[in-house]
């Protein structure tokens, strides 16, 4: 059986910058997607700059390359299931995820999916595989 990967936000922000890196890792991977929150908190990137020009340059962006990925739902249970990874790595000492990461960490464990991540810390702490395309 072939790894499966999820895309956490971080890359796909890293790849806006060195799209050569992150799509030259992902044509290695036969199974790959991201889920609802990594393509909300892109969609952040989308239209918060008060440029037009940057803003036009990452709704591109987003359409050309993470659009066209598979997205993975957050199930209700997921929240539940954030909220207990996040509270276990904080009290243990071992990270201070956000919601977000919380979340992606969940839709990934519930998956059995490896969260390609550049935020391995956060991600490991709440029991998730982790890979980092940058690393790779």
């Amino acid at each position: 059986m072939s790894e499966r990967y999820l895309i956490d936000t971080d890359v796909l922000v890293a790849g806006e910058h060195t799209p050569e890196i992150v799509a030259g890792w992902i044509e290695t991977k036969h199974d790959v997607a991201t889920c609802d929150v990594v393509r909300a908190e892109f969609l952040v990137g989308v239209h918060a700059p008060s440029q037009a020009a940057t803003r036009e340059k990452a709704r591109r962006y987003y359409e050309e390359h993470i659009a066209v990925l598979p997205s993975l739902p957050i199930e209700k249970a997921d929240y539940d299931q954030a909220g207990r990874l996040i509270g276990e790595a904080i009290r243990h000492g071992k990270a201070r995820p956000s919601l977000g990461d919380g979340l992606i960490a969940a839709c990934a464990l519930r998956e059995g999916l490896i969260v390609a991540t550049k935020n391995v810390t956060d991600f490991k702490a709440m029991g998730c595989d982790t890979e980092d395309p940058f690393k790779s």
